[in-house]
């Protein structure tokens, strides 16, 4: 009884820690060159404002905006880009080439402001900054600004996780059930016979 109490346990907090939330990193790749980004990436859990798709060798001028990965990029298009989530994360960051200070601000759901992240430099042609912010409160909206008018950075690799996930009903269920059974197992052994 005490080991089919620990097995019950092992699976409940395997189950429990299968749904803990998981990094997502958006690489922009296999989007149509110059195609409006909004909710092509919904069912990754974001929506974007002011977003255009650029490609290496056609729109984006690769040498001084290189890509991080492959050939695809995410650009401003006339406005700060808005990263939208539709559900809350506490980390979020991606690697960005820019042409003036940039700036990343990240706001909760009552549209509070969280925290600040800003650029190292003024510009950085021909290569890439990694710039990341981290909240314990859970962000809701991400604007990322340079130029007012868009036409200022490219972001690639654009990474997020979520914030803490209530286990399903089962292994909520299964984590009870073992955990009781670990509490009678030893009231158990004084009941079996030799």
């Amino acid at each position: 009884m005490q080991r089919l109490a620990r097995v019950l346990v092992v699976v409940a907090v395997l189950l429990v820690a299968s749904q803990a939330p998981a990094s997502v990193i958006i690489d922009f790749e296999g989007m149509p060159d110059l195609v409006s980004v909004t909710d092509q990436y919904e069912a990754l859990g974001v929506r974007f404002d002011n977003a255009l798709i650029l490609t290496a060798y056609y729109s984006l001028n690769e040498i001084d905006f290189p890509p991080v990965s492959g050939e695809q990029v995410l650009g401003d298009d006339l406005a700060p880009i808005v990263a939208t989530f539709l559900v809350p994360v506490n980390y979020v960051g991606s690697y960005f080439t820019y042409s003036q200070t940039l700036n990343l601000y990240a706001y909760d759901s009552a549209d509070n402001l969280l925290a600040v992240a800003s650029s190292l430099a003024y510009d950085n042609y021909g290569s890439s900054e990694f710039i990341w912010l981290n909240s314990p409160s859970t962000i809701s909206r991400l604007v990322i600004a340079g130029s007012e008018f868009g036409g200022s950075y490219i972001m690639d690799d654009f990474e997020f996780n979520g914030s803490a996930v209530v286990p399903a009903p089962g292994a909520m269920l299964l984590g009870i059930i073992g955990t009781g059974l670990v509490g009678l197992a030893p009231r158990l052994k004084l009941l079996k016979r030799p």
